[in-house]
């Protein structure tokens, strides 16, 4: 109802705003020879606003025609303060509209003074205008403060919640002071490797030009090429000569052919190390070479990367039920489990420790290289700290870290229970999800002695985490929004369905 009376009444001044003239007006023409659209309720309506408000007068219309779109989306937003609000815009514009009538007037070479009596401010207009702030404030003053109202009020007719809206500025203003900020680390940065990377073209061109002696293999290639100086023997080339020549007995020639293996194995290349998986670690006494290229600055030997071992499937899944017709949920109604990214290899782990060390670098704390364990989300970069370096320095680092590296979150374990080393947990550029069937077709599910064993996921070295609900009677399961709450859960009541019967379960 108060929309549809808001409605007519805007539709019903806008009409006889537009066909007002003066000499529809019997208080202006003795004998009145126009009749307005809406009646003599629109002639004097017209007049009287028109008198009062001046040009102002036309927001009458516009804000009754708003309040009928405020009370169909909800009534209750059509409070008194908005009201109120709308009649302090209406004063103001008066005014506003008062003190350019002088330049509006100009520009249109006059005003109707039968239509506009009190100029285009009107009474009000006039009496806040010329009566009270051009003495007071003068012009410049008188704008801004009619000016600053009638912006203000107006902001608050047309929103709903004028607080809300300040604020929402606020948090904009700060997001993007917050954004201009890493944008200036991040060129900061930029600039820094490229000055560096420039140092380092500098004083490679400048070793370059240092002639250096050839190595003594280049060296023996250069005399074996010069014609004026007999050709030196290898200890193989004799018997392998002689047995391609076939001047040698079985004897002889099962000596050049050991003597040749003897050779080739001298001069082949060294192999690529194993990864070393299921979390084991190789013996110091084996040899490891390193992945790819040499270990970082402060590595002190290679990099053993480990991977944890895939879960092995249990012959036996479901357990047998007391109820004869019962039957388990089968595994297939879960998805194949994804097979891991190919993207994440061993070389980017190399090069992730190697910036690691080097930003730890930056800021002065000195580490070595550890150990590496891949996880399927997450992956622990073990690094040990050199004698006189505080722990707690890098915990502090873990935003710098996550900075550095372009990661989203880095947690630090200072120092990794068991070892004298400290974990960085970096989240992985291409995550394999983590899938329940693999887990409730594993042994360590099989074989969990759990009295309520539930599925939660894998750990950090990609071993299945599999917990007892009985030990945790008062769980509460908390977070963020999307931090996994409502999967944590799914995954509990899964885990029961596929371990239990409707003998041992009932859900409440």
């Amino acid at each position: 109802m108060t929309a549809v009376v808001c409605c007519l009444l805007g539709l019903l001044i806008v009409v006889a705003f537009a066909d007002y003239t003066p000499a529809q007006n019997p208080t202006i023409t003795t004998h009145p020879t126009d009749k307005n659209a809406v009646g003599w309720v629109g002639t004097y309506g017209s007049f009287y606003f028109l008198s009062w408000f001046g040009l102002a007068a036309w927001l009458i219309p516009a804000f009754l025609l708003w309040m009928s779109y405020i009370a169909i989306r909800n009534v209750r937003l059509l409070a008194a303060p908005r009201i109120m609000m709308m009649l302090v815009c209406l004063l103001s514009g008066a005014g506003l509209a008062d003190m350019g009538s002088d330049a509006i007037s100009s520009m249109i070479g006059g005003i109707n003074r039968d239509y506009f009596i009190n100029e285009l401010g009107g009474f009000f207009g006039d009496l806040f205008y010329d009566r009270f702030l051009s003495d007071f404030l003068g012009p410049f003053g008188s704008a801004l403060v009619l000016g600053l109202v009638y912006v203000l009020s107006l902001v608050f007719i047309l929103t709903s919640d004028i607080g809300a809206e300040f604020d929402r500025m606020f948090h904009w203003f700060q997001e993007w002071r917050a954004q201009r900020k890493e944008l200036k680390a991040e060129e900061a940065r930029l600039r820094a490797e490229l000055r560096a990377a420039e140092e380092k073209k500098k004083t490679e061109a400048a070793k370059a030009v240092v002639v250096a002696p050839p190595p003594p293999a280049a060296k023996k290639l250069e005399i074996a090429r010069d014609p004026s100086r007999p050709p030196s023997r290898s200890p193989f080339a004799k018997p392998v000569e002689a047995a391609a020549e076939g001047k040698l007995g079985s004897g002889d020639k099962a000596a050049a052919a050991a003597a040749a293996s003897e050779a080739s194995s001298a001069l082949a290349p060294l192999s690529e190390p194993k990864v070393v998986r299921g979390g084991a670690v190789p013996p110091a006494s084996t040899k490891a070479e390193p992945l790819t290229g040499a270990p970082p600055p402060s590595a002190g030997g290679p990099i053993a990367i480990v991977k944890a071992e895939e879960p092995k499937k249990a012959k036996i899944i479901a357990a047998p039920s007391n109820e004869p017709d019962y039957q388990y949920p089968p595994l297939n109604l879960l998805k194949e489990q994804v097979k891991p990214s190919s993207e994440d290899s061993d070389q980017e782990h190399l090069r992730n420790m190697e910036d690691l060390v080097r930003i730890l670098g930056e800021f002065g704390v000195t580490v070595t290289p550890g150990e590496i364990h891949v996880g399927p989300v997450i992956t622990c970069y073990e690094v040990v700290p050199a004698p006189g370096v505080r722990v707690e320095k890098i915990a502090g680092l873990d935003k710098n870290i996550a900075l550095g590296m372009r990661a989203q979150s880095v947690r630090i374990l200072a120092p990794i229970p068991g070892k004298a080393a400290v974990g960085v947990e970096i989240p992985n550029r291409n995550p394999t999800p983590v899938g329940m069937r693999e887990i409730l077709e594993s042994e360590d599910w099989v074989g969990a002695k759990a009295e309520i064993p539930i599925a939660l996921g894998k750990d950090v070295s990609g071993k299945p985490l599999i917990s007892d609900l009985a030990k945790m009677p008062h769980l509460l399961i908390a977070g963020a929004t999307g931090s996994g709450k409502s999967v944590c859960i799914n995954s509990i009541i899964a885990s029961m369905l596929f371990k239990f019967g409707p003998d041992e379960l009932r859900f409440i």
